[in-house]
């Protein structure tokens, strides 16, 4: 009797043990240290209490079952906390902020992004892991099974279940409000390092969703709208310029480091460019990645700042059609057109553009023996200036393009081939040179795609606004080491080093506007700006912007950093009511002549045709008729279905495809259906046109 009551005790321990030791282990893991665990939990005592208390609600929802398999499913839950709070080290180490509920939404790009995080120096700590989690799992074997209170047991689980639903949901109260305990939005690594990695991310996960303002309403929004008036335009009856933006990937002058930092400026044609063109800086949302919270505020006006968290993701919170740059100038008789030297399905674009209003959206699949990066195996930025200049000439509007590039994507630290034929002369670690080296041979062919492209819009002479600008700076090496080592960046939690890290190059050439003044704009304003210099018409939040611009608004930063004067306090309570309504209101902002319609869309490159098939018609009877489709813009990745079955091509070129039909095929039926497509990898379809061949 003693005995088992001696082991529902032993139970009890485990219940409130384990969960303590896996505290401390996932804290111990993110920390790096397990001394700086201990001070975390003496500064701020009541967040480890919450953090604990998540923590054994969560493990203890399994307390129904007998001990010995309590004591494995703990084990392994263990594991799988300590794994997450590896991933989280490992990706504030690449990117500079730990793991966020988005990225469970964004499967595919987190496995894709894995394949160049490195594991050295993680097996001790895997290695730890598995020998705790084996040392427990002997344990429950070493137990010997007694008659335990069922009732009691179940009990235990239930209230386990419902508490979790309160303190990890939010559900039916967010408790942590009441304790005025928030998620520190401005900084996911200061909101994992002070609230802890598990309740830092409960805390995101629990307000991810945005909130409803108390004044909104359809006519406080018109009001908004009406008086912003003065700023919409009207439509142009002059030629309309073509409108192009270049969205560099992790594009940053690195010679702000200082005077002769390299021993040949990599930047060449760009700083020549400077002298003749708009220039300034644009303050991105995001710090070493993050692409698409960028390319958004661009595209759509729109603000991370009145989102929960930079880091959620923004493409998650635009579940239907918005006004878009895309949008307004397709509606002026213009083409939209995106092009991207990577995967369709990589944060979502093929449905994000489509709900943007673009007419096509070019992927790296349209793209044929694409010349490659030399220290990477992305795509070449030549290829981007190729296929805009191609655009050009194949559309008989005016085109409005956006293009995100991937030559100069990281990592930087392993390339193909170390390049040092521009190489620093900054007294760095020996590390942080060859990083800054291979940074700075990208940024080479950069220049040199830009300079290609500049000189091939001289040659066109067509009117045109280019406008050239980085998504984020580049991640030069673990925890800012590079930019830390520079003597660059001191402190990521001040407000001049916070714009540091969130500062590009922006650059707007024209050859036929003028030079205007140095700007400096975050990066929603920056549409507006440019739609301004060409003259287009803006709508919605877009007018609001122009003519707030016209008033001296141009940067946002979080509520921490942003001065707050009572103008730029009415311009963000405004635009954060104009922004609900686009996002999750009732997009009043939309009603009557600004109604946002589905447009077409073609997934693929549109400047591929097919000329003809042959022959049209075919007799019953013929034995493996060979068919020919000739056309252009054909890829090794091009597919041919007949009435939904692939059929094997016996000869491919980027202008001819043929395939031999078989008999039973041709006798079967009176007409076939020809589907000419491709697949990515994700076998997603692209380029899908259909033809009809008759058999009589």
């Amino acid at each position: 009797m003693k005995d088992d009551h001696f082991r529902i005790h032993f139970k009890i321990l485990f219940a409130f043990l384990v969960p303590f030791i896996t505290l401390l282990f996932i804290e111990s893991i993110y920390r790096e240290h397990v001394l700086l665990v201990f001070e975390w939990i003496k500064e701020y005592p009541l967040l480890f209490t919450f953090e604990y208390l998540i923590l054994i609600v969560s493990m203890n929802c399994f307390y129904f079952l007998k001990q010995r398999y309590y004591l494995i499913v703990q084990m392994l839950l263990f594991l799988v906390l300590c794994l997450f709070a590896l991933a989280s080290l490992v990706k504030t180490q690449k990117r500079g902020e730990p793991i966020v509920p988005s990225d469970f939404l964004l499967r595919n790009e987190a496995l894709d992004i894995s394949q160049y995080i490195s594991v050295d120096g993680l097996f001790f700590t895997i290695g730890i892991l598995a020998f705790v989690m084996i040392i427990g799992i002997v344990i429950s074997f070493l137990l010997k099974s007694r008659k335990e209170n069922t009732k009691m047991n179940l009990f235990t689980s239930i209230l386990s279940l419902l508490m979790a639903c309160w303190l990890i949901g939010g559900v039916p109260y967010n408790l942590y409000s009441y304790f005025k305990i928030e998620s520190i939005g401005w900084s996911q690594k200061v909101n994992s390092m002070t609230n802890g990695s598990v309740l830092g991310f409960v805390l995101n996960n629990i307000n991810s969703s945005i909130k409803k303002p108390a004044n909104y309403s359809q006519v406080k929004i018109q009001s908004i709208l009406e008086s912003n008036e003065t700023a919409a335009k009207s439509e142009s009856t002059q030629t309309k310029p073509n409108i192009l933006f270049i969205q560099s990937e992790a594009f940053f002058d690195p010679t702000v480091f200082g005077p002769n930092s390299f021993k040949k400026d990599p930047l060449a044609f760009y700083h020549s460019l400077q002298k003749e063109s708009t220039t300034g800086h644009l303050i991105s949302p995001v710090y070493g990645g993050g692409t698409i919270n960028t390319e958004l505020e661009i595209q759509t006006g729109l603000s991370t700042d009145f989102i929960p968290s930079v880091s959620l993701g923004f493409q998650n919170y635009i579940d239907k059609p918005v006004n878009s740059g895309a949008r307004m100038v397709r509606d002026q008789g213009y083409t939209a057109t995106s092009i991207h030297t990577y995967h369709s399905w990589f944060y979502h674009r093929d449905e994000l553009y489509k709900k943007l209003g673009f007419n096509s959206f070019q992927t790296m699949n349209t793209f044929t023996k694409a010349k490659l990066s030399d220290t990477t195996k992305f795509i070449s930025d030549v290829e981007i200036s190729n296929r805009i200049v191609q655009t050009l000439k194949e559309t008989p509007t005016p085109d409005y393009i956006y293009s995100v590039t991937m030559e100069n994507h990281g990592p930087y630290d392993k390339p193909k081939k170390q390049f040092n034929d521009y190489g620093t002369t900054l007294d760095l670690n020996e590390s942080n040179k060859k990083i800054l080296n291979t940074y700075a041979h990208n940024l080479v062919n950069v220049d040199h795609a830009l300079k290609m492209l500049i000189e091939s819009l001289k040659q066109l002479d067509e009117p045109t606004i280019l406008v050239f600008y980085g998504d984020h700076l580049p991640m030069l090496g673990d925890e800012m080491s590079v930019y830390l080592d520079a003597n660059y960046i001191k402190n990521p939690e001040t407000k001049k080093d916070y714009i540091k890290m969130h500062n590009v190059p922006l650059l707007v050439w024209s050859n036929y506007l003028p030079k205007q003044p140095d700007i400096t704009l975050s990066s929603n304003f920056l549409t507006p700006y440019v739609f301004q210099l060409a003259n287009v018409k803006m709508n919605t939040n877009f007018s609001y912007l122009a003519n707030s611009l016209s008033k001296g608004e141009s940067i946002m930063l979080p509520s921490k950093f942003q001065d707050q004067t009572k103008e730029s306090k009415k311009f963000s309570k405004d635009y954060e009511l104009l922004q609900y309504d686009v996002l999750k209101g009732n997009q009043y902002s939309y009603k009557n002549d600004h109604i946002v319609k589905n447009s077409s869309y073609f997934l693929g490159n549109p400047n591929y045709t097919i000329s003809n098939i042959s022959p049209e018609i075919l007799q019953k009877g013929d034995d493996k008729q060979l068919i020919t489709i000739q056309g252009k813009g054909f890829s090794y990745l091009t597919q041919v279905k007949v009435n939904n079955e692939v059929v094997a091509l016996s000869k491919r070129s980027p202008t001819k495809l043929q395939f031999f039909l078989p008999k039973d095929l041709i006798d079967q039926s009176t007409e076939l259906t020809v589907n000419v497509f491709m697949k990515d990898s994700l076998k997603n379809i692209e380029n899908d046109q259909k033809l009809k061949v008759t058999i009589k």
